[in-house]
């Protein structure tokens, strides 16, 4: 008999024995319908000795003929839609999943918020070029079956430069110094001022934080404070006194020179010195200069 099997779009037709013939009267014959990647057997088509000659029903791929006159066969098959399923993590968004074919090569793509980097995909990549690719292409065609991939995120780095400006310590750091951070990390910067030094202020925060003490930052973007320290002032006083005069009262920063003098009255002499002594090198110098300390003074002149 004459047996005409047609291909069609999607797999293929083959006999298991004597596949190019000749054809038999009530010989039996293995028949197959294979589909190709991407695609599913749906059912035998064909005129009704083709029909009729298949000894199991019509859904089944895996089929046996039976033949008793010439028949046509032809196999149906239909493309498989499979699902591309894409998530976010933390830190950002997605696109591109959906339901697709061998004849899609779908493209996912991850969007980082503000502060975070993508970092690569995760799940099924061995249909991808790269984890790192974005967008990527999704190979189906080669893969045909479901797909899940995760965008996965981390947050951006940067650094903090922190300088001081005066004498004092930030954190227990008398120099400047510098640490990185990620995004959204909250620094907590102490100033702590030295002897006969004061916290003035930071520059290079917002207007608002600039007295803070502590001072509490977002890390949001590379920053670069400075504190501020400033020198405390003291004052010096001289009392005033019988027989001759003392000068070099007033107001002074800290460690800075103060000059001391006693002019004894016509026929006194200078003595010493009395009040805040031990700041003096030698009591006994009419004039005399000393290093301002971190606290007010007081003296008397003594002729």
């Amino acid at each position: 008999y004459n047996l005409e099997l047609n291909q069609t779009v999607g797999g293929t037709i083959t006999l298991e024995t004597s596949p190019s013939g000749p054809w038999y009267h009530f010989q039996d014959y293995n028949i197959s319908a294979i589909p190709a990647p991407g695609y599913r057997f749906v059912n035998w088509l064909g005129d009704q000795p083709g029909l009729n000659a298949l000894s199991k029903s019509a859904l089944e791929a895996n089929n046996t003929l039976s033949l008793v006159e010439s028949i046509s066969l032809s196999a149906n098959f239909e493309i498989v839609n499979y699902t591309v399923q894409v998530d976010p993590s933390t830190g950002g968004s997605v696109s591109g999943g959906g339901s697709f074919t061998v004849l899609n090569n779908p493209s996912i793509s991850a969007t980082p918020l503000t502060g975070w980097n993508f970092s690569g995909w995760v799940g099924d990549t061995f249909a991808l070029a790269s984890t790192l690719a974005n967008p990527a292409t999704v190979n189906l065609s080669n893969f045909p079956q479901n797909l899940n991939y995760i965008a996965s995120f981390e947050r951006q780095t940067f650094t903090v430069e922190v300088n001081i400006q005066g004498n004092g310590k930030v954190n227990d750091s008398n120099t400047s110094f510098s640490s990185t951070h990620p995004f959204q990390h909250s620094l907590n910067l102490i100033p702590t001022p030295i002897e006969g030094w004061t916290f003035t202020n930071w520059l290079g925060v917002p207007d608002s934080q600039k007295n803070d003490n502590p001072l509490i930052l977002s890390v949001t973007e590379n920053l670069n404070p400075t504190a501020v320290f400033s020198k405390n002032s003291y004052t010096v006083s001289i009392e005033n006194v019988p027989y001759g005069l003392g000068s070099g009262g007033g107001t002074y920063l800290f460690d800075s020179n103060v000059t001391l003098e006693a002019v004894p009255n016509k026929g006194y002499s200078f003595s010493h010195w009395e009040g805040n002594t031990s700041v003096l090198p030698d009591t006994t110098m009419a004039k005399i200069t000393l290093n301002m300390p971190s606290n007010n003074l007081s003296f008397t002149p003594s002729f």
